[in-house]
This record gives C-alpha cells, sequence and structure tokens, in this order.
C-alpha cells in the first residue's frame, strides 16, 4: 500500500508541470492566432492596394501571404489537437451524477470498470460538462470532457470491451476527445478503412490523420485517403 501511495503521489506532483506544458502550448496558440490575424490584414490590404508595381508582382505577394497563412493555420490546428491528447469525451452521462467533484467521480468510476486490470490507476486532472446550458428533464444529456493523466488508452480500451455501459439505464459511451478538423480528417478515411478490413490489411489511423497500413512486412503512411486508394489499385488490383 505504501508503494501504491508513494506512485500516486508521484504522478499527482507531476501534475504541476503537465499545467505548465499546457500553458506554454496555449500561450503559443494565442501567438499564431495573433499572427494569423495580422496576416490576415496584410493580406486585404495587399488585395485592395496599387501600390505594388505590377499585376503579377501583387499575385505573387498575395499568394505567399496565402501560403503563410496556411501553415499558420496549419501550426494552429496541430496545437489544438495536442492540448486535447489526453482528453476523453464521455456521451450519455446523466446529468448531475458527478454531483459537486466531476473529477474525482470520473477518476473512481474509470477504476470501477477496469477493476480487472489491477496495475492500472488512473488519475483524472480535471473533468467538467459541456459549457452549454443545462438541458430540460428527457433531453440528452451534456457531453463530459475529462483530461485523463495516464492510460487514456486503456480507458477508451475497456470503454469498448465493456459496451454497452448502462447508468441509470442510460447508455455511456467514450472516445476521444479531437478537434472539429481533426475530426473531419480522421473522418475523411471511413470508405477507405470499411475497404481495408474487407481486404483484411493491417492498419491503424494515428494522430492527428495519418493512416499506417502494414502488409508483406512493411510499412506504409499515408496523410489522405485518396492515396491509399491509389496504392491499393497500383499494388493490390486484384484483391
Amino acid at each position: 500500500m505504501d508503494k501504491l501511495d508513494t506512485i500516486l503521489k508521484e504522478i499527482r506532483d507531476s501534475r504541476q508541470a503537465i499545467e505548465n506544458r499546457l500553458d506554454m502550448i496555449t500561450t503559443d496558440m494565442n501567438i499564431m492566432k495573433d499572427d494569423q490575424a495580422k496576416l490576415s490584414d496584410r493580406l486585404k490590404q495587399t488585395e485592395s492596394t496599387d501600390i505594388l508595381p505590377t499585376h503579377n508582382d501583387n499575385e505573387n505577394a498575395i499568394a505567399k501571404l496565402q501560403q503563410q497563412m496556411e501553415a499558420l493555420q496549419e501550426r494552429i490546428e496541430d496545437a489544438e489537437g495536442r492540448s486535447l491528447c489526453n482528453n476523453i469525451r464521455i456521451i450519455g452521462l446523466p446529468e448531475g451524477k458527478e454531483g459537486n467533484d466531476p473529477t474525482r467521480y470520473i477518476e473512481t468510476w474509470l477504476q470501477s470498470i477496469a477493476k480487472d486490470k489491477l496495475l492500472i490507476h488512473f488519475v483524472v486532472e480535471r473533468a467538467h460538462r459541456m459549457p452549454s446550458r443545462k438541458p430540460i428533464p428527457g433531453a440528452p444529456a451534456r457531453s463530459v470532457i475529462a483530461r485523463i493523466f495516464n492510460y487514456r488508452d486503456v480507458a477508451l480500451q475497456v470503454a469498448r470491451e465493456l459496451d454497452p455501459i448502462i447508468i441509470d439505464y442510460a447508455r455511456i459511451s467514450l472516445y476521444p476527445d479531437y478537434t472539429l478538423a481533426v475530426q473531419k480528417r480522421r473522418a475523411s478515411f471511413q470508405i477507405i478503412k470499411q475497404r481495408l478490413c474487407k481486404m483484411e490489411i493491417k492498419y491503424a489511423l494515428l494522430f492527428p490523420a495519418n493512416l499506417r497500413i502494414t502488409h508483406n512486412q512493411k510499412t506504409h503512411f499515408f496523410d489522405l485517403p485518396d492515396l491509399v486508394s491509389t496504392w491499393l489499385d497500383e499494388n493490390l488490383p486484384y484483391s
């Protein structure tokens, strides 16, 4: 028991380091968003100005600014996505079930559903309902977002193994918490994933949205579903 207490203390003591890193990510994101706003202003000025000597120069300047904005947007989305990489989204938990301490409730609940994994002890840094108006009785409950210090993938795996999970007659589901942009990119692989399943080809969708395929003891990576489709057509045309 003393050993477990020591481990838990070390985990909880390291929370501050995690919080500091999150603060740094938030600061970087704010700086990048400010840079993006400045680039946007420069782009608008360039489009409306007649100071540039030629039409071609004007077009080149606009194209360069657009490239800078796109690169900056990618950096912002990546930073936002990585700031959520330890989060899970809990769907269906009845309103108020978490009481006044949602963090402790989620931590205890996760531990209870993973009771067969004796060496696992979840540490939830924080948990909260989505910040929207409390639903009327009978309406769907708001999602709960929980940031897990450790074993996030284990929590998701346990939820899949136990599906369905029922609390007070409500079905509970756990999902990774991705930004909307990342969700859309990952969803774009859905059809090609079905094709890979039918072909019995091993694959994994990595963060943020990169598909890893293992075939004939070789590994391939793709960031667009069209590239996967082309690769399959060229290498496995009759499968």
